[in-house]
């Protein structure tokens, strides 16, 4: 089992920067459809990517911003992160940030509030951000792996914060779930075999695209989501201070 999540996180390192990536799993593709429908008129405006990881959203995320940054706590081998820091103390000057993408990151901290408390000082005034959080999920990246989310949970702790949430979204279902696990078994053990591995990715993406259809019909209230997307806006600080 450990030689097959090797397989499938090292797989996951290749496809990242490239589109096949948005259809490795039903997670991936839910997630990239949301924000794909969600995210407009921002050409003029700069993201932050926080927690930004092995940057798995680098790519799409600067086809939709004028500028991307990115930070996390440590460098990792042959990832070009922008600059290393800790999301509860980041290096930057209070409200200078146009918008900021966290994805991941709450469920990794014992101090998820902490950390929403330093997004919105260095965000500007009614700057956005966009937060994915697991809710169903199975332990990993151990021990640092403390939480996870109901829609209901995230929504206290952003108004905690002062921020507005603006929506969220499910994403995937109880289906998703399995067909992420059939997905990332499939992969990892067929995805190497030299000659094959155009046909073994178009089945896979025929078999995520089915299944996310599949899912939206058997599970309209998402009470089994993956995980959510959340897009909140940060509160004027001048107002509230009054």
């Amino acid at each position: 089992m450990k030689k097959l999540t090797k397989q499938w996180n090292e797989l996951n390192i290749r496809m990242i920067k490239e589109d096949k990536y948005h259809f490795l799993t039903s997670t991936n593709y839910s997630m990239f459809y949301i924000l794909n429908s969600y995210i407009n008129d921002t050409k003029d405006e700069m993201i932050l990517d926080v927690g930004a990881g092995a940057l798995a959203f680098k790519k799409f995320l600067k086809t939709k911003f004028k500028k991307y940054f990115s930070c996390d706590l440590a460098k990792k081998e042959k990832i070009s992160i922008d600059f290393n820091a800790n999301a509860l103390n980041l290096p930057i000057k209070t409200e200078s940030i146009d918008n900021i993408f966290l994805s991941a990151v709450l469920e990794h901290t014992p101090e998820p509030f902490e950390i929403l408390i330093e997004m919105h000082r260095v965000l500007k005034n009614y700057g956005s951000i966009i937060i994915t959080v697991p809710h169903i999920h199975n332990i990993h990246d151990e021990p640092n792996d403390f939480y996870r989310f109901t829609n209901y949970g995230i929504k206290y702790l952003l108004e905690k914060s002062n921020f507005h949430v603006k929506k969220i979204e499910p994403v995937g279902g109880g289906l998703s779930f399995l067909s992420t696990i059939v997905s990332g078994l499939f992969l990892s053990l067929f995805s190497n075999i030299y000659g094959f591995q155009k046909l073994y990715f178009y089945i896979n993406k025929l078999f995520v695209f089915i299944t996310y259809k599949i899912d939206k019909i058997l599970d309209k209230n998402k009470k089994l989501a993956l995980g959510y997307i959340v897009f909140a806006e940060k509160k004027n600080q001048n107002l509230i201070n009054l």
